[in-house]
C-alpha cells in the first residue's frame, strides 16, 4: 500500500455548511479517487493470487473473474466471504479504465471504505504476519490521540443516518499526517525534524496574528493558524482563523470541518479565538 493512496489525501469543501451543500468534485478529488481505487484494486489482485498460490491452487491461465470465483468457493481462503466487495472495487476500476467516468460521490466512497474495505484490510493484516512485517497499518495510527483510525472510520460509517463527513475527513487527515510523520522516520536522528519545526514556531511566538496549538498527530507545539480579518467600510469587522497547519508532520485543518472537540476528541477548540 503506497503512501499516496488518495482516500487519506487532503480534501476541500465548497461551502461551510456541508450538511446541505454539495461537495466540490474538483480535479484533486478525482485524482485522489483514482489513486484510491487503483491502488486498492492492485493490492487485492496480487493478494488473491498470493492466497491461491499459498493454497496450492493453480491459477496461471485464469483471468481475474475466474480467480475471484476460486477464492469465493474455497472456504479456506482468507476473505472468501468478502469477494463481492472486491468485485465492487473491480467494477469501479473497470469503469475508470474503460469509460473514464462513474465516480462515486464523496459520501459513497467513505461508506465503501469504512464499511467494507478498511475492515477487510484490518482482518487480512491481523491474520497475515508476513504482510504486517512489510506494510504496517499502525503507521496510520501513530498520533498523540492514540486512535485506531481504520476502526474509528468503520465505526462512524456503520450507520448511514449518523454518518458525519466532517468527522471522517478529520480522521482521514489524522491518518495521512500520521503515515507521513517525519518523527517516525529513521532519518529523524540525523535531521532533527522536531527541532527544525520548533525553531520555525519560535520565530512567530509572541506575534498575536498567530495561534499555536499542540498538534494532535506529532504532539509538538507546532500547529499554527494565521488570523485573518474582514473589512467593512475601512474598519476591521471580524477576526477569524480558517486554516491550520503543523510545521512538523504537515497535519492540516480547515474551519469547514468544524470543531473536532465537539466530535468527542481530546483537542482544543481550534476556531474559538
Amino acid at each position: 500500500m503506497k503512501n499516496d493512496i488518495g482516500f487519506f489525501e487532503k480534501f476541500k469543501f465548497t461551502e461551510p455548511d456541508i450538511d446541505t451543500m454539495p461537495l466540490d468534485y474538483n480535479s484533486q478529488y478525482i485524482k485522489n479517487y483514482i489513486n484510491t481505487i487503483f491502488h486498492l484494486h492492485h493490492f487485492f489482485e496480487l493478494y488473491m493470487k498470493f492466497t491461491l498460490e499459498e493454497l496450492g491452487i493453480n491459477f496461471k491461465n485464469d483471468n481475474m473473474p475466474q480467480i475471484r470465483k476460486k477464492i469465493k468457493i474455497n472456504s479456506n481462503a482468507r476473505f472468501s466471504s468478502s469477494i463481492d466487495d472486491i468485485e465492487k472495487l473491480n467494477n469501479l476500476r473497470n469503469n475508470l479504465v474503460h469509460n473514464g467516468k462513474d465516480f462515486l460521490r464523496y459520501e459513497s466512497l467513505d461508506m465503501l471504505m469504512g464499511r467494507k474495505i478498511l475492515p477487510l484490510l484490518i482482518s487480512i493484516f491481523s491474520e497475515d504476519k508476513r504482510l504486517n512485517n512489510n506494510i504496517r497499518l499502525s503507521k496510520f495510527n501513530q498520533s498523540s490521540l492514540n486512535l485506531n483510525i481504520f476502526k474509528e472510520i468503520a465505526k462512524e460509517t456503520k450507520n448511514n443516518r449518523n454518518y458525519s463527513p466532517r468527522k471522517v475527513a478529520f480522521l482521514k487527515e489524522m491518518a495521512r499526517a500520521s503515515y507521513q510523520n517525519p518523527l517516525n522516520s529513521p532519518w529523524n536522528k540525523f535531521y532533527n525534524y522536531d527541532k527544525q519545526a520548533l525553531l520555525k514556531v519560535k520565530e512567530i511566538k509572541g506575534d498575536h496574528s498567530y495561534k499555536i496549538y499542540i498538534c494532535p498527530v506529532c504532539d509538538l507545539e507546532s500547529l499554527v493558524g494565521s488570523k485573518e480579518q474582514d473589512f467593512e467600510e475601512g474598519e476591521y469587522h471580524i477576526t477569524y482563523i480558517s486554516e491550520m497547519k503543523c510545521y512538523c508532520c504537515s497535519f492540516e485543518l480547515t474551519s469547514h470541518i468544524s470543531e473536532p472537540q465537539k466530535m468527542g476528541y481530546n483537542v482544543p477548540l481550534y476556531w474559538d479565538i
